[in-house]
């Protein structure tokens, strides 16, 4: 379903973006009902990580886009 993955980061923020021809708001939201509780363990482990490694408010935005770079959908975290 993702075609691809990239991750870029500034000195507290990662920001990830999810790319895929089959992403729509429908699909979107179905994901996230399904799966929106394992988004968030996986956020909270990343933010954990970022901590450990000494930022002082971590910050994850993740953005599930289209194969054409549209955001369908940006979730943010933060510790």
């Amino acid at each position: 379903m993702i075609s691809s993955a990239k991750a870029t980061s500034t000195d507290s923020k990662v920001t990830y973006t999810l790319e895929s021809s089959k992403l729509n708001k429908a699909t979107v939201g179905a994901l996230l009902l399904a799966s929106g509780d394992q988004v968030e363990e996986v956020a909270d482990k990343v933010l954990d990580s970022m901590k450990k490694a000494g930022v002082a408010q971590p910050k994850l935005q993740v953005d599930l886009t289209d194969d054409k770079g549209n955001v369908i959908k940006t979730m943010n975290y933060s510790a």
